[in-house]
């Protein structure tokens, strides 16, 4: 949070009779820690302590931190006036949530009556308008793309505006694919996404028998990046697999992904754990955080008892197989003996 927006929380937990906080519990609840956060707060609390909008219950006794504050005081009641004409208020009632503005009238500054106005103005005019991306309507709006990355939300919290209603929506960072040679976006069918850059031109190369085209994950980069998907594809219908590194992050990152885009069916590629699994004897030593939920989560996707026993071996022996020992060189040899095994 910035310097206005830790005043402005403050400012909303004014009532019309004085209220106890304790300086510590509300530091944790409105910063995150940091020590510029803390200055920040720091500097907030100290000017309405200054201004008479804060009093101390007993100064002597302070957070522990540095510089210090007061560890309880009281908040004094809010001695803001209604600054907006409630009329010209009312008048926008029709499609923007008034409510919070009635209720806090610290809220009402001339900047977020422009805010409102503008929202307002085109709202009455919404249906005649195209969807855009949400930086191109900021900057239409408000005269800055980047206004709701930067604290702007809170605008839409308190008016109940939604982006739907602003007809814009988040567009997808464009991901690296690669097509099958001769291949079609009209003929696609099979669809790869791999997490590290490595397997992905290993994939680019080899082009596994069933993948039409191979998608450059990028790590977590891909849990936001894959909306690009739904403007390359505007209907769905794919089989769509997901290739990892055999550690607790790949397999966050699977299933974070699946559950935020359930409509697109994300299923694991079972048969290149299962190569990878041929490398477990060579496995190095895995330092990341584990979570316990994601292992049976993602074993239950998996549902291979010999690719879930090695799984399962890694995590008890903080062990990891990063998916780069598959190959230009080793794959063919890996996929060679995996379908011989089959074949007897």
């Amino acid at each position: 949070m910035g310097l206005n927006e830790i005043k402005s929380q403050v400012r909303s937990k004014q009532r019309n009779i004085k209220t106890k906080l304790n300086t510590t519990t509300l530091q944790r609840e409105l910063t995150d820690g940091s020590a510029e956060q803390y200055r920040l707060y720091h500097q907030v609390i100290t000017e309405l302590l200054q201004a008479g909008d804060m009093q101390a219950i007993r100064p002597k006794e302070t957070n522990g931190r540095t510089p210090p504050l007061p560890l309880q005081a009281w908040l004094m009641p809010s001695s803001y006036t209604t600054l907006w004409d409630p009329l010209a208020l009312m008048r926008l009632a029709d499609r923007i949530d008034i409510s919070g503005y009635q209720r806090h009238p610290e809220w009402q500054t001339e900047e977020e009556w422009k805010h409102i106005s503008r929202l307002y103005k085109f709202l009455q005019l919404a249906d005649t308008r195209q969807i855009v991306s949400v930086e191109e309507r900021c900057l239409e709006l408000f005269g800055d793309e980047k206004f709701f990355s930067e604290g702007g939300k809170q605008l839409l919290s308190r008016t109940g505006v939604t982006l739907t209603q602003l007809k814009t929506r988040a567009l997808g960072e464009p991901f690296a694919f690669w097509l099958r040679p001769g291949t079609e976006l009209a003929t696609v069918r099979g669809i790869l996404i791999v997490e590290n850059l490595g397997f992905y031109h290993t994939c680019r190369m080899l082009m596994p028998d069933d993948i039409d085209m191979v998608i450059y994950g990028g790590g977590k980069h891909i849990e936001k990046s894959f909306l690009f998907y739904y403007d390359i594809f505007p209907a769905s219908g794919h089989l769509i697999q997901y290739a990892g590194d055999m550690d607790p992050e790949g397999y966050g990152i699977f299933l974070r992904l699946k559950a935020r885009y359930p409509e697109a069916d994300i299923r694991l590629a079972k048969e290149i754990y299962q190569d990878l699994c041929t490398y477990d004897s060579e496995a190095r030593p895995c330092k990341q955080e584990k979570k316990e939920q994601h292992l049976e989560a993602f074993l239950a996707e998996l549902r291979d008892e010999y690719t879930c026993g090695i799984v399962c071996d890694l995590w008890k022996r903080d062990l990891r197989l990063a998916q780069e020992f598959l190959t230009v060189e080793s794959w063919p040899r890996v996929i060679g003996a995996r379908r011989r095994a089959e074949d007897e």
